[in-house]
């Protein structure tokens, strides 16, 4: 599934009274070009963040919805809100809790995010995919014809990079203290009993 980005009339009228609406514009675009959400910090569910944002070094606050719109499925990324922390939005943000404030901001977008949704996907038609090459798709009907034998539900890919990465000695010293930790694998002290 894609990500699609829309952002809330109320959050681009904050974004421009700071400034900071051809940053928002640039987000938007990043992440509907990388397709990723890494940018952003989690929160408390629903809401995603992404901090020190724009110029003022505010905080842009967002949701990631599912949504089914004429059969399609589609993750949705929602800019809500751009907010400064000395600001009083803020406060009210935060004194509400998030999931309650989340939800009246989502209600007023609700229909303007389907209609947002059909628009994209009328101006953005679906990008044919490559043809896989012999080499792909000998791997995977070989894969696939072969699942039912014993001997290939037991196989691990891994690639040489994965390997290198853990051999390395600081992972398998974090490994054994995790080991420790939560299964129990460590020695137990004996106490000197005193007289």
């Amino acid at each position: 599934m894609e990500y699609i980005v829309y952002i809330t009339d109320e959050c681009k009228k904050e974004a421009e009274t700071y400034s900071c609406g051809k940053d928002l514009d640039n987000l938007k675009r990043s992440v509907e070009e990388k397709q990723s959400i890494a940018m952003f910090n989690n929160f408390p569910p629903p809401l995603i963040v992404r901090k020190q944002f724009g110029s003022k070094r505010g905080r842009l606050i967002a949701s990631v919805q599912s949504r089914e719109v004429e059969g399609n499925q589609y993750e949705v990324v929602v800019f809500l809100a751009f907010l400064i922390k000395s600001d009083r939005n803020y406060d009210s943000f935060s004194k509400t809790g998030n999931r309650e404030w989340a939800t009246r901001r989502d209600d007023k977008a609700k229909e303007k995010i389907d209609n947002y949704i059909k628009k994209y996907k009328e101006e953005r038609p679906e990008s044919p995919k490559a043809e896989l090459s012999s080499h792909e798709k000998s791997f995977l009907l070989y894969h696939t014809n072969n699942s039912s034998s014993a001997e290939n539900d037991n196989f691990v890919y891994e690639t040489e990079e994965w390997i290198e990465k853990n051999h390395n000695k600081t992972l398998f010293r974090l490994y054994g203290i995790f080991m420790r930790r939560h299964f129990g694998y460590y020695r137990r002290r004996k106490r000197r009993r005193t007289m």
